[in-house]
């Protein structure tokens, strides 16, 4: 007979753990423990039941986030917080216990480590309400190939290159519920131990932001990241990702006044900010859109989750050659003001595009033409293969996270309408100035980090090491906005027909169908085989609708969200 240990659930539960004393030659972290300390007492100022532990062992981590989740009661605001270290391995996330291998062997690291997704996921599964979790890693990491903790998301992460959880969205969205997740630092970067001072440089900030009066628990990861910058320069810039539903969760009383706190440890008393801005009703009211960034993913009728999307703001850019390094059909520059949307954090994956494929009976082009997908065969160069369509592009170790290749446009809208069925949201290909709006995330310059590309910052032409290949979504650093692999990899369908210059183009954003060659359709982002000259991100380049190569993908957007 099985019989099931359960405690008493509460209503607000924390778990908080701070790793200082390390073994088998890591690092100390002194403030972890001072971290983890104070936020335990900030916590219970706020009616949290607070475990506080230090120095723990795998055994320990494990027994206490096993017992953490039995008191999360089905509706309950669980938050779990960490400071140590923690790495990335294989693109998955682990926090460090204390006595973790040594850490010059990273298969015994990786073996003696928690699986950061774990936390997410268990709570997910014990409590429909409010989660909140905080990553204080990492301080000190001591792998060179991997800095620190990447972002976990809060999606889905079956056909992802950095590990993830999905987050499945509540049935009922009038009470705070969702998920939300604060790291220290962006990804591949580490987070400042701040030694001359008793906390660590995010959680000095998240401190003063959670005894702020009447901040969201958005504002005050916000407010967090916004401190950190400053402090740091720049150099630290703390993440967040969210599917909150329903109502706003505060620390202290949500726009009410309330008593201040002691100064702690030295604190001053810290004041209010001015009231944040309302946030605007969206047209889908099925959904709660919170910020800008925000990471989701719509549910499918036929079961699972389609992709991961992120939430682009509203913004004006210029369009075109900035740096006049292209040619004519990037001419004239020109001012373009976009609504909201939404768009997709990865190039569509082999595994998304199976999920399609298997429930719809789907058959590409390249599965149907009879002469199969352009690709290229190693010692024989490219050529049309007739065996060779999305399933089997003859990418050397071709897997389910790699980007589908071997689709052609009418295929993408194909997938793009499928969506719309399955979530019944405006799914679409992006139109051509939402694609640039996107991959240039703010910037004026050829590529988004500048203008000059060096090894291994995109995947193109021989500077990549995945040695003229395709790689996994993922596999480099994302822009500003959160979005992967705008440069290189595999060129990306957009919706727009083709016109060979910007002469009466579009002003908002909309697709650009009138006066264009409709036997055409556009392609953005270059390849794995294109130079670096061609993967700018106002390259353009025209092909047939039906076309497919192992070069060529495709990522989804959605129009318009107010």
């Amino acid at each position: 007979m099985l019989i099931k240990l359960d405690v008493m659930a509460e209503s607000r539960v924390a778990l908080v753990i701070g790793n200082s004393d390390y073994e088998n030659g890591w690092s100390d972290l002194p403030n972890a423990g001072n971290d983890a300390d104070d936020i335990a007492e900030v916590l219970k100022k706020y009616n949290f039941k607070v475990f506080n532990y230090k120095n723990l062992t795998i055994l320990e981590m494990e027994k206490q986030v096993d017992n953490f989740m039995r008191y999360l009661a089905p509706n309950a605001i669980g938050l779990f917080y960490y400071a140590g270290h923690g790495v990335q391995i294989d693109m998955a996330n682990y926090l460090v216990p204390v006595d973790v291998g040594s850490s010059n062997i990273e298969t015994t690291v990786k073996r003696t480590s928690f699986p950061a997704k774990e936390i997410v996921k268990q709570m997910q599964a014990r409590s429909s309400g409010l989660n909140i979790v905080i990553l204080d890693a990492c301080r000190n990491n001591p792998f060179a190939s991997s800095r620190g903790l990447s972002g976990l998301s809060a999606m889905s992460v079956q056909s992802r290159g950095i590990t993830g959880i999905a987050i499945h969205q509540a049935a009922n969205s009038s009470t705070a519920s969702g998920i939300i997740i604060g790291y220290a630092t962006a990804p591949n970067q580490t987070a400042s131990e701040n030694p001359d001072e008793r906390n660590g440089l995010f959680t000095k900030h998240l401190l003063q932001a959670i005894k702020t009066k009447g901040l969201t628990i958005e504002y005050v990861l916000k407010q967090t990241a916004t401190q950190v910058a400053k402090e740091s320069n720049n150099e630290q810039i703390p993440w967040r990702d969210s599917s909150l539903l329903g109502e706003d969760f505060c620390f202290t009383p949500c726009g009410d006044e309330v008593k201040p706190l002691p100064p702690h440890h030295g604190d001053e008393e810290v004041k209010p900010l001015p009231s944040p801005p309302v946030v605007p009703e969206p047209i889908n009211k099925q959904r709660k859109w919170i910020e800008p960034s925000l990471v989701f993913q719509d549910s499918l009728q036929d079961g699972g989750l389609g992709p991961e999307m992120v939430v682009i703001p509203a913004g004006r850019f210029k369009m075109g050659d900035i740096q006049n390094n292209g040619d004519r059909d990037e001419k004239p520059i020109h001012d373009v003001t976009l609504k909201q949307f939404a768009v997709g954090r990865y190039e569509v994956t082999v595994n998304e595009f199976q999920q399609f494929v298997q429930t719809t009976n789907y058959q590409t082009s390249a599965e149907t033409n009879g002469k199969g997908c352009y690709v290229r065969r190693s010692g024989i160069g490219w050529g049309w293969r007739e065996k060779a369509n999305w399933q089997n592009s003859y990418i050397e170790k071709q897997g389910v996270k790699h980007p589908v290749v071997c689709v052609n446009w009418n295929d993408a809208i194909a997938y793009v309408e499928w969506l719309q069925e399955q979530t019944g949201q405006p799914y679409s290909l992006p139109s051509e100035a939402q694609w640039e709006y996107m991959a240039r995330s703010n910037t004026h310059s050829d590529y988004w980090w500048g203008n000059q590309m060096d090894n291994n910052q995109a995947n193109c032409w021989k500077i990549s090491r995945w040695h003229q290949s395709i790689s996994p979504v993922g596999s480099f650093l994302p822009n500003s906005f959160k979005i992967y692999d705008t440069i290189g990899n595999v060129w990306e369908w957009v919706t727009d027909n083709w016109h060979n210059q910007y002469n009466g183009a579009p002003i908002n954003g909309e697709v650009w169908q009138e006066g264009g060659d409709n036997t055409y359709r556009i392609l953005r982002g270059g390849s794995w085989v294109s130079q670096p000259l061609n993967c700018r991100v106002s390259e353009r380049f025209k092909a047939v609708p039906t076309r497919s190569t192992a070069r060529i993908g495709f990522r989804v957007a959605i129009k318009e969200l107010n």
